[in-house]
């Protein structure tokens, strides 16, 4: 039963600790935000917050009758409403989906001989794009853009970069003095840990020689971008040898240009 409500409310799209704040509710008269905080094993600053969050979701609700601050779930046909409606939700999306499929196939990949494009929309997306590019054989080149932080999360960053660490292939990357300064002061880089000689090589190069206006990663024979702004991100994925052999000469005639970064100073 604990497994099926948490569930069934992350399906209409609460994170995990809502779900399970929510989950602590079930079933329950009311409860103080110190037995909420207790039963989910939130800790109670973040309680006071989802708490809140849930009311204006409509998952929850002050209750009336308790002398002090205590929550209770809202009835289970309010649940059993809003499980309705994200089935129909779900029908139609699938449904225009369907009706739209050949458009959608034609936008989002083009195949023609050895060529793949791939186009990658949102947080989830974009993740997984930069994943991808631990398939690097021996060296992964970047031109690195601001902070990837801003557009992925420090903590799918950190993930990254030890995964990257312990599979060992060459990082060489090429960044502005200003994408340098933003990395270091938002990422709070340990340069010992992830700054390994043998593995990371990164190099600046001034705007005035090479303006970099987003992210790209060439390895094997992909070329990626990776581009976001305060409303959107987005990135997409070229696998093509003849494209990537060609950016990787585009990238080392850049390389031999840029002057090594010292990431003690």
């Amino acid at each position: 039963m604990n497994t099926l409500i948490i569930n069934l409310v992350m399906s209409l799209g609460l994170s995990e600790d809502e779900a399970r704040i929510y989950h602590s509710l079930f079933g329950q008269q009311s409860l103080s935000i110190y037995q909420i905080s207790r039963l989910s094993k939130v800790n109670r600053t973040s309680t006071y917050r989802i708490l809140d969050t849930l009311e204006k979701k409509g998952f929850v609700h002050k209750s009336p009758k308790a002398k002090k601050l205590e929550y209770i779930a809202t009835s289970l046909e309010w649940l059993e409403l809003r499980l309705k409606e994200k089935k129909v939700q779900t029908e139609k999306a699938f449904e225009t989906f369907q009706e739209n499929l050949p458009i959608l196939k034609a936008r989002s990949k083009y195949n023609q001989g050895e060529i793949n494009v791939i186009h990658y929309s949102g947080k989830k997306e974009v993740q997984q794009l930069l994943w991808n590019s631990l398939k690097a054989k021996k060296v992964l080149r970047a031109f690195g853009f601001r902070s990837s932080r801003e557009a992925l999360g420090l903590n799918f960053l950190l993930k990254w970069w030890n995964e990257m660490v312990f599979r060992g292939f060459e990082y060489r990357m090429i960044a502005n003095p200003e994408t340098f300064k933003m990395k270091f002061q938002s990422e709070k880089l340990t340069k010992k840990k992830f700054f390994k000689p043998n593995y990371w090589k990164i190099r600046s190069i001034p705007e005035s020689a090479l303006p970099i206006q987003h992210e790209v990663l060439i390895f094997n024979d992909t070329y990626s971008i990776l581009q976001w702004n305060s409303k959107q991100i987005f990135g997409v994925e070229i696998v093509n040898k003849v494209v990537a052999e060609q950016q990787k000469i585009y990238f080392d005639f850049f390389w031999e240009k840029a002057k090594p970064y010292l990431t003690h100073s």
